[in-house]
């Protein structure tokens, strides 16, 4: 028996809970908000700019997607001073 005659109902592809589309979707929105800014930038102001649009994503959660971001490459950390960091976004994305 295979696994569509044991499961008809299951699609092929598993659909993405409301809580892993948030997470990606807010992923993409940060990504999104670095291409207005063309030379480095600092967390902080990127996350005002969000803020300012609308955009309701508290700071700590936005530090979290921003380090994954910078994780897979997609977004590009420099230190700028003591403890103090830019972003900008990689060619990558």
């Amino acid at each position: 028996m295979n696994k569509s005659t044991r499961y008809p109902y299951q699609s092929h592809q598993p659909a993405l809970t409301k809580r892993q589309q948030l997470h990606h979707d807010s992923n993409e929105l940060i990504v999104e908000n670095f291409e207005f800014f063309e030379n480095d930038i600092d967390a902080e102001t990127v996350w005002l700019a969000m803020k300012a649009k609308g955009i309701e994503l508290s700071i700590s959660s936005f530090y979290n997607r921003l380090k994954e971001l910078v994780e897979a490459n997609l977004i590009e950390k420099k230190p700028n001073g003591y403890n103090k960091f830019v972003y900008k976004k990689t060619a990558k994305y």
